[in-house]
């Protein structure tokens, strides 16, 4: 009868069962990846909401350089009829608003702020980007992230409401005052610079992060008021600005 050989089980074993090195390693590229896949869905949701006002050739009041939307749609008519399909999050009434609409301009505060603060998760120097970093607090830590950004997305709410319903908005979710919103822009930006430079703890939580970004970031934030709610080339110039900031703070 043959002897059984327990170094040879060993490196059977060894052989099949795949190295923690790369397991770490796909945890990390899944989290990546479920980061840049929000980001992303939530730009072509955005996207698709611009293309509802080039149907009828208004996408230029959704702030400067909208008027793109316009150009592809009587161009190509591109989503056009998908886009008429697809539930709107943008309320451009000044009547009273009602539950549905709350919910609406809730819903549109949560997809801009994935689309902007999603990527910037990226250039963080986190413990949670860590090969190292089991899923499950890293699916705590973003929703602590969201949760955060959540609950600032509430008087954003409310100060949208109270501009609108007294008309103070236009139909593109723009301050239709010119001096105000550029007085109001200096001061946010002159706000921004300085206070834009913060420290970030590499084990902070989700939640103590999402105060932190919405502590430096909020000018920003309020500045869309000025430039178009859905303005969605200066939300692109808001994540890179705020990307840069990012990585020149880490650097001091």
């Amino acid at each position: 009868m043959p002897r059984f050989d327990p170094t040879a089980k060993t490196m059977i074993i060894s052989s099949i069962a795949t190295p923690k090195s790369q397991r770490d390693l796909g945890g990390l590229v899944l989290r990546r990846d479920i980061i840049l896949g929000a980001a992303f869905l939530a730009w072509i949701y955005l996207i698709i909401q611009s293309f509802q006002f080039a149907v009828e050739g208004t996408a230029q009041d959704l702030g400067p350089g909208m008027m793109i939307f316009d150009w592809l749609y009587q161009q190509s008519g591109m989503f056009g009829a998908f886009s008429q399909n697809i539930w709107s999050i943008c309320v451009t009434k000044i009547e009273a608003w009602g539950i549905s609409d709350f919910s609406r301009v809730f819903l549109m505060w949560q997809i801009m702020i994935i689309a902007m603060m999603a990527p910037t998760l990226l250039f963080r120097k986190l413990y949670n980007m860590e090969k190292n970093y089991s899923f499950s607090k890293f699916s705590r830590f973003i929703a602590g992230y969201l949760f955060a950004w959540s609950l600032f997305s509430i008087p954003m709410v409310l100060l949208q409401w109270g501009l609108q319903t007294n008309g103070l908005l236009t139909d593109g979710m723009m301050i239709g005052i010119p001096w105000f919103s550029t007085v109001m822009l200096i001061a946010l930006v002159g706000f921004q610079l300085n206070n834009w430079r913060h420290k970030t703890n590499s084990d902070q939580s989700g939640f103590q992060l999402g105060l932190n970004c919405i502590r430096t970031n909020w000018p920003l934030m309020l500045s869309m008021f000025a430039f178009g709610l859905m303005n969605l080339i200066y939300m692109a110039v808001l994540t890179v600005l705020m990307i840069v900031f990012l990585k020149d703070a880490q650097k001091h």
